[in-house]
């Protein structure tokens, strides 16, 4: 009886050490700060198979470290998805353009009561082109 002990007692300590001298391959150890949604699904994929594996071969310690890591990743993907949706602040590119904006109308507005046409031509253009790049922030 003592023998099986020993030996059962043998055989889980070198099965936890090898788990603790094996990092999980699908380690949130990486930077994350700029993956992508997909990359980070790929590692939790990974993950989660690795620790099926593992915990068919009875080496829960790993499962430990890989259920860390999956919550790690987990959280590491609520961020990439904040970054992904996150809108970037243009109000004060918007209020710049908008300030332009008013210039040249009134600018073309003392330019057309002169009549120089060619002037409001130019002005016209400049309008437009502010115009559609405050569309294009907006």
């Amino acid at each position: 009886y003592q023998r099986r002990v020993r030996a059962v007692s043998s055989s889980l300590a070198a099965t936890a050490a090898a788990a603790a001298a094996t990092p999980p391959a699908a380690s949130g150890g990486d930077d994350l700060s700029s993956a992508t949604v997909e990359q980070i699904d790929e590692k939790i994929a990974a993950a989660k198979q690795e620790m099926a594996d593992a915990t068919a071969s009875m080496q829960f310690e790993k499962c430990i470290a890989l259920r860390d890591t999956i919550q790690k990743l987990e959280d590491a993907r609520v961020a990439a998805e904040e970054r992904a949706n996150a809108v970037p602040d243009n109000s004060a590119e918007i209020a710049r353009i908008d300030g332009e904006l008013e210039r040249i109308k009134a600018e073309m507005a003392a330019a057309t009561a002169a009549m120089e046409f060619e002037k409001c031509m130019k002005l016209r253009d400049e309008l437009q082109t502010l115009e559609k790049q405050k569309a294009d922030l907006s």
